[in-house]
């Protein structure tokens, strides 16, 4: 049975590696389990150091939350906020002064109670602001530009996927400013799922050891769920996978439309999950190496007994979102050592990985 691994609201959120790569900074402020279970937390943070050295993005840091433009006399005033779910407890929180280093972006981690077959939530997080003035109406145009161009430069972070557009307009005795407001990635959340029997109650350490595979470094035994291969989905999530705008754009119905997949996978028809925010379920690719070939980390559910690793289609879907990423290497001859492998997986027991 294959277990759902979700992905989160599609809105923006919140804020180890090469020195080439993407600093994804796990946040532990809002957990009750990873400072119990250490081999979880070394496998949560491998896989965000694999996908952050996979990541060769340059970010801009986010150094301000409030902008203010001014046309002659009058100024206009943008002050944002950021929002993610918090991990344990789903809980909006809010961030009134958010701030990013340079080349960095912020998970928020930890467990809770999750429904039915799913392994895990990966989160984008949220966004909002206020928009504040005074002056003359005439000038008030002019003033809202200046303030939207500012904040657009800034949390862009000069480069990365574009994660949402906040649309609007303010009328000033008659003079209608309008604006779009946009945002890069800061980071998100993630969580993981502590009732793993859904029986409404946090599983013993004893059930959830007989669950999940908390050890990276070694092999996956065919009765567990691989944690790790959870957290690279939930980490792709919360950086943009069915959530950036960059996702929304290139997704006609079950069809992909980014050149960057296309090129490497010949096709884009049919490639997406029913839900939009995966690809669909039993698509393989190469691993990085060139060499051997695996279900996609991206796929819409796991199977016990499996370990996944970043696929070559992984990064061509976050180069399609606005993701740089490392080279992917010439295609080769060589035959995939994997390739009937997810035919026989597929009898195994399938959990999902959905997006929230």
């Amino acid at each position: 049975m294959k277990k759902l691994l979700l992905p989160a609201l599609a809105s923006l959120a919140l804020f180890h590696s090469s020195a080439h790569g993407v600093m994804i900074v796990m946040d532990y402020s809002n957990d009750t389990f990873f400072a119990g279970n250490t081999a979880a937390r070394n496998a949560l943070e491998a896989a965000a150091a694999d996908l952050g050295a996979a990541l060769t993005t340059t970010l801009a840091a986010v150094d301000a939350d409030v902008f203010a433009g001014v046309n002659g006399s009058t100024s206009a005033t943008f002050d944002w906020l950021y929002t993610y779910p918090n991990p344990t407890t789903g809980a909006t929180v809010t961030i009134e002064v958010p701030r990013a280093a340079a080349n960095e972006v912020r998970i928020f981690a930890g467990a809770r109670k999750l429904t039915g077959n799913t392994l895990g939530i990966g989160s984008s997080g949220g966004a909002g602001f206020g928009l504040a003035g005074s002056g003359f109406a005439n000038q008030w145009i002019g003033a809202v530009d200046a303030a939207e161009a500012m904040s657009n430069a800034e949390l862009n972070r000069g480069g990365g996927p574009l994660m949402g557009i906040l649309s609007g307009s303010s009328n000033f005795g008659g003079f209608v400013a309008e604006y779009d407001l946009q945002y890069g990635a800061l980071g998100g959340s993630i969580s993981f799922d502590l009732d793993t029997d859904n029986d409404n109650d946090i599983d013993s350490n004893a059930e959830l050891n007989n669950f999940w595979q908390f050890d990276h470094t070694t092999a996956v035994p065919f009765s567990k769920f691989d944690f790790y291969s959870v957290a690279l989905h939930e980490l792709m999530h919360a950086l943009g996978i069915g959530q950036a705008v960059g996702w929304d754009s290139n997704v006609l119905g079950t069809n992909w439309l980014g050149a960057e997949t296309i090129a490497l996978n010949g096709t884009g028809t049919g490639i997406i999950a029913p839900d939009g925010a995966h690809p669909k379920d039993n698509l393989t690719s190469l691993l990085l190496n060139g060499l051997t070939s695996q279900e996609v980390v991206m796929s819409p559910s796991l199977t016990n007994g499996e370990r996944r690793l970043l696929t070559q289609l992984d990064l061509a879907l976050m180069r399609d979102i606005g993701w740089d990423t490392v080279a992917i290497p010439e295609p080769t001859t060589t035959v995939s050592v994997l390739g009937g492998l997810a035919c026989l997986l597929a009898r195994r027991r399938r959990r999902e990985l959905p997006v929230h």
